[in-house]
């Protein structure tokens, strides 16, 4: 149960996410008010406790990140990926459902949690991984497609692949000029993005200045 001052703040930030003129920070509060409000085995939870613990040693995404980060396509069979996955909207977007009803709220649009997960994206740049000596062993960076927004894990060990760990249909740029790769490729692993709105406009997707 919230109390009175979070019930407060909860109630300012649903106004904003069902007007769509909210931005990451509000999503940023959003989690610190729901995290310990629900399940722990929760996406809601993993991701709270993610964007409020920037250095990981645990949780759901950092087991998927140490197996998939360790493993060796020459030596390993592919059962032991098995249940490996990043995070699912098919679960996520419940869950913040549920949890508006819960707190006498109606369901939001679609759009609002694709927007939702888009700051989730955002926020969660440049988190760390950390093993039990909580010394570096990797970090998540966002790459954006023309197709997709891909939030991606980035192993310190330069021999093993970078790898996806969510995905969400880009309708937020404006066409990027096309490269070797794919369909205009680009990784953002040297700077964050920063996404922007303007009153109760899309969101803007911002890297170093430049609108892309």
């Amino acid at each position: 149960m919230m109390d009175a001052k979070e019930k407060q703040l909860f109630d300012d930030l649903y106004d904003r996410l069902q007007k769509q003129s909210f931005d990451e920070t509000d999503v940023y509060a959003l989690y610190i008010l729901l995290r310990e409000k629900v399940d722990e085995k929760s996406w809601l939870r993993e991701l709270g406790d993610f964007v409020a613990h920037r250095k990981r040693d645990r949780g759901r995404m950092y087991t998927n990140f140490k197996v998939l980060a360790e493993f060796d396509k020459h030596t390993m069979s592919l059962n032991a990926l098995a249940g490996i996955e990043g995070i699912q909207q098919k679960e996520l977007y419940p869950e913040i459902q549920k949890s508006m009803v819960e707190l006498g709220k109606p369901i939001l649009e679609e759009n609002v949690l694709a927007e939702l997960l888009l700051c989730t994206f955002s926020l969660l740049q440049f988190t760390e991984f950390a093993d039990n000596r909580m010394e570096y062993i990797g970090k998540l960076y966002i790459t954006i497609t023309n197709r997709e927004i891909i939030l991606c894990a980035d192993p310190a060990d330069p021999s093993q692949p970078r790898f996806c760990l969510g995905i969400l249909n880009n309708t937020y740029t404006k066409k990027l000029p096309d490269d070797k790769l794919l369909d205009g490729w680009f990784q953002f692993d040297k700077k964050p993005i920063r996404l922007q709105r303007f009153g109760r406009g899309k969101l803007k997707i911002y890297y170093d200045g430049i609108l892309l």
